[in-house]
């Protein structure tokens, strides 16, 4: 080999030395990605308003894009009230997806089968026959409690019980009670979520979530997106729950339980914690 040919066989190699080693400089001056979390201020401030109007809540966030969470008390059993429902018409709507039920099967209403309380069917003759489509409806726009209780018996109450443990519910009617908790809810929320994003019936179902007629709770609290949610009520036992998925740009659930509240109380306090979570999930991402 000529000496200019070595000559410039070294230029090459440390040409080549000298770009791998800016390459990494480079490398390890980039910033590394951090992800959007919750302020510290923010659970302060949460939890300090939630002090000052007495009663208990009990909180899940669960931002859907990163995982973050913040808790309050998250597996506390507590009264579901109509939240019972969210996970139903998620097993109805699961079961006509995979063609097990068909939707324009009618059922007949019974006797045995009042419930007062919300709803509209309650009104109708004894007899009356509905589709499973229009009880799923009724159930979610109206909360209505013979719909629940007419579609729970027709997929059974054992099967609806292993549907709930199947999902990732920690309470499944122990000892017969109608209990849930907050994470239970966030779970439900989430699981019916990603469903949609292949299910056309979970996406319905979300549909129906979005325009039910009681919105003094969440929704009352996040005005500016949509808010698909399901509440549950007995203001006789002070007790007042909400489960949602909240469609930010970065979506979120967040399922607020409470008890020790008037009915009206419980719906402010609700409204405010939502709005307050709302508040803080977006700053996180400004």
């Amino acid at each position: 080999m000529t000496q200019t040919a070595k000559s410039l066989k070294l230029l090459i190699c440390l040409m080549l030395a000298t770009f791998w080693l800016l390459s990494g400089f480079a490398i390890d001056l980039m910033p590394a990605y951090v992800q959007p979390k919750l302020s510290h201020s923010a659970g302060t401030s949460i939890e300090a308003y939630i002090k000052s109007q007495g009663g208990e809540v009990t909180l899940v966030y669960h931002d859907l894009i990163t995982g973050e969470e913040y808790l309050i008390n998250p597996d506390r059993a507590r009264r579901a009230a109509s939240t019972i429902k969210l996970p139903l018409v998620m097993q109805v709507m699961d079961l006509i997806s995979r063609h097990r039920l068909d939707p324009d099967e009618k059922l007949a209403y019974h006797g045995y089968q009042y419930n007062g309380g919300s709803g509209v069917i309650q009104y109708q003759r004894v007899g009356t026959r509905f589709t499973i489509c229009d009880l799923i409806q009724k159930a979610v726009i109206y909360s209505d409690n013979i719909a629940f209780v007419m579609l729970r018996d027709r997929v059974g109450k054992a099967s609806f019980i292993q549907y709930i443990k199947n999902i990732g519910g920690q309470y499944a009617y122990p000892g017969g009670a109608n209990v849930t908790s907050a994470r239970d809810l966030s779970t439900y929320a989430e699981r019916l979520y990603n469903d949609a994003k292949t299910d056309a019936n979970a996406r319905q179902l979300i549909d129906y979530l979005k325009h039910t007629k009681y919105n003094e709770t969440i929704p009352a609290g996040i005005k500016e997106v949509p808010v698909a949610h399901k509440a549950g009520w007995m203001p006789e036992l002070g007790v007042s729950n909400d489960v949602a998925i909240v469609y930010d740009r970065h979506p979120y659930t967040l399922a607020i339980m409470t008890n020790g509240y008037s009915y009206s109380q419980s719906q402010t306090v609700i409204a405010h914690v939502a709005s307050l979570v709302n508040k803080y999930h977006k700053q996180k991402y400004q």
